[in-house]
């Protein structure tokens, strides 16, 4: 059986976002949707989650949300840092990024240093582009 994110994540999400609004100068006119890029593993790829998860940060922000999925099957971090710019094309508002029941797969070879460095360059290069 599919489970799908719980009501409370959905409502922890939406308090965050509401509680950085005041601070956090938005990238966006008010007619723009809310950008989402989700990146990762066949999670990502296959999971399901992208749409309910734009429709809550949507309505959180009141604005709709648009999802863009940059998710592939086997993939691992290192896959995940030649795609970042694929990704950053999306000029996305918010990025979840999914890699590490793969980059803990054996077959992978990507230690636990090596997958925190990755997932680190992928966040940095997301921040600066």
């Amino acid at each position: 059986m599919r489970r799908r994110p719980s009501i409370i994540q959905a409502v922890v999400g939406c308090t965050a976002l509401r509680a950085s609004a005041p601070v956090a100068t938005p990238p966006y006119s008010g007619t723009d949707g809310l950008r989402i890029a989700t990146f990762g593993t066949s999670l990502t790829a296959n999971g399901g989650w992208q749409e309910p998860a734009a429709d809550v940060f949507g309505g959180c922000l009141g604005r709709p949300g648009e999802v863009s999925s940059r998710g592939r099957a086997g993939t691992a971090s290192d896959g995940g840092v030649e795609a970042v710019g694929d990704v950053a094309a999306t000029r996305p508002d918010i990025v979840f990024i999914e890699f590490g029941a793969n980059d803990a797969a054996l077959n992978k070879l990507i230690g636990p240093s090596t997958s925190t460095a990755n997932m680190r360059w992928i966040v940095d290069a997301l921040s600066t582009r």
